[in-house]
């Protein structure tokens, strides 16, 4: 598996959204049912988000977009999304402008 900032989303999501699901059952805010049914889907729209086919950027507005429809029935996991996907998008402006900058230094050769 590749280490890339999109792949470190998705670690950071999944670990997260499991400490927010134990927590939540701990204090009796959702039963076990729900909570595995939870979890069940966003490691299916996790796992289907590692089509080897397309790039780490289509993965992630794929699995955003997955995310974000089924924060309209667990609202639960809209503070985590919001929180991973602000990181997500820091480091993704990061890396460009240290690629355009690296790209102004060497005046345009690789």
């Amino acid at each position: 598996m590749k280490n890339t900032n999109f792949e470190l989303f998705k670690k950071d999501f999944k670990r997260d959204l499991l400490i927010q699901i134990v927590i939540n059952m701990k204090h009796g805010k959702v039963g076990k049912t729900s909570s595995s049914e939870l979890a069940r889907e966003v490691l299916e729209i996790v796992r289907e988000g590692q089509a080897p086919h397309q790039s780490d950027a289509g993965q992630a507005r794929q699995v955003f977009e997955r995310i974000n429809k089924l924060a309209e029935t667990h609202p639960e996991i809209l503070d985590i999304f919001i929180k991973r996907g602000y990181e997500f998008d820091s480091r993704e402006k990061d890396q460009r402008l240290e690629q355009i900058s690296i790209y102004l230094t060497k005046g345009g050769d690789n």
